[in-house]
C-alpha cells in the first residue's frame, strides 16, 4: 500500500475542483421624494429628481429578497465513522478500511489500514494538514495555501467537510441559478474557473459536477440515504476525476461505503503525535 498515495486520493476525493466561497449580497431599494423647486428652476424637473435621503420616503421598486431552495444538510457536533475506501488509479487499485472523526468546523482525524494493521493517521484542522506515515516512520506537514498551490486548486476545511458528510460545498447565493431536471432540481454555481451542478432531489445533495476550464472534471454520486439520529446522509458516494496531467488525459475513480456511522454526544479523542524517530518530509 503506497501511503502517499492513500492520503492523495483521500485529500482529492473531499476537495473536489477550484471551490471557493462567495459571499450573499444584501438587496437594495431605491427612494424617491418630492423637493420643493428653487427660485427660477421649471417645478416639473424639480419633481422628478431621485435623490437617496431618509426623510419621508416614497419607495418606487424593491429588488426581491433571494429565496434558498430548500436542501436538508447534515448537522453534528461530532461524527464517527467506520468506512472502505476502493480506489483505481493507472497505477492500480488500493483497498482500504479508514476511520473518520469529525468535530464540527474543528478537526478531521483519519487512520487507514488493512487486515488491522493502521498505515497511517492524519489530522486536518483549519489551517494545516498532517500525516504520519508508520510504516515507513515519516511524517508529513502543510498547509492549504501550499496544497492550493500545488495542485492548483483551492482547499479549505469546510469543503473537505462538506462533502464527506453529503452538504453542498458551496452555499447556495442570489448569483445561483436554479434549474429543472427530471423530478428533481441543479443548482448551478458559477465560480471562476469552474462550474458546479449540485443535483438535488427530495431535498437531499444526490450529486455533485464540478468542470473546470481547462478541461479537468470531479464528479460526485451520493446513494444510500440512511437516517442517524435527526439527520439523513449518504452511506455510500463513487467519485470519477478526469484530469490532464502532462498532456495526457487521466482519471481516477474512488468509491466510499461507510459501514457505520455515529454522531456521539460525548466528545471524540483525535490522537495524534509524531515520535522522534520519524523522518520529516516535504509533501
Amino acid at each position: 500500500m503506497n501511503i502517499k498515495n492513500l492520503t492523495l486520493i483521500f485529500l482529492t476525493l473531499t476537495i473536489g475542483l477550484g471551490l471557493s466561497s462567495c459571499r450573499r449580497q444584501k438587496s437594495k431599494t431605491q427612494i424617491i421624494t418630492a423637493t420643493e423647486p428653487k427660485r427660477g428652476e421649471d417645478p416639473v424637473k424639480a419633481q422628478d429628481k431621485i435623490v437617496q435621503t431618509p426623510e419621508v420616503p416614497i419607495v418606487i421598486a424593491t429588488i426581491p429578497v433571494f429565496k434558498k431552495l430548500d436542501v436538508s444538510n447534515t448537522d453534528f457536533v461530532y461524527l464517527n465513522t467506520k468506512s472502505k475506501i476502493v480506489a483505481k488509479t493507472e497505477s492500480g487499485e488500493q483497498n482500504v478500511n479508514v476511520t473518520i472523526r469529525i468535530k464540527k468546523d474543528s478537526i478531521i482525524w483519519l487512520s487507514a489500514g488493512l487486515m488491522g494493521i493502521e498505515g497511517v493517521r492524519a489530522i486536518i484542522t483549519v489551517d494545516s494538514i498532517k500525516f504520519i506515515d508508520k510504516i515507513n516512520k515519516k511524517a508529513y506537514a502543510f498547509d492549504f495555501i501550499k496544497m492550493s498551490k500545488q495542485f492548483n486548486f483551492d482547499m479549505n476545511f469546510k469543503l473537505i467537510q462538506s462533502i464527506i458528510v453529503g452538504n453542498m460545498p458551496i452555499e447556495q447565493s442570489q448569483l445561483d441559478q436554479v434549474l429543472a431536471e427530471g423530478i428533481g432540481q441543479i443548482i448551478r454555481q458559477q465560480r471562476e474557473p469552474v462550474i458546479i451542478d449540485n443535483f438535488i432531489e427530495t431535498n437531499k445533495l444526490k450529486r455533485i459536477k464540478v468542470l473546470e476550464q481547462k478541461g479537468n472534471s470531479m464528479d460526485i454520486q451520493y446513494t444510500d440515504f440512511q437516517a442517524v439520529n435527526a439527520s439523513v446522509l449518504p452511506f455510500s458516494s463513487n467519485t470519477n476525476i478526469s484530469f490532464i496531467k502532462d498532456g495526457k488525459a487521466s482519471e481516477t475513480r474512488i468509491a466510499v461505503q461507510h459501514q457505520k456511522v455515529e454522531m456521539p454526544i460525548e466528545p471524540l479523542l483525535f490522537p495524534f503525535n509524531v515520535p522522534s524517530n520519524y523522518q520529516k518530509k516535504d509533501f
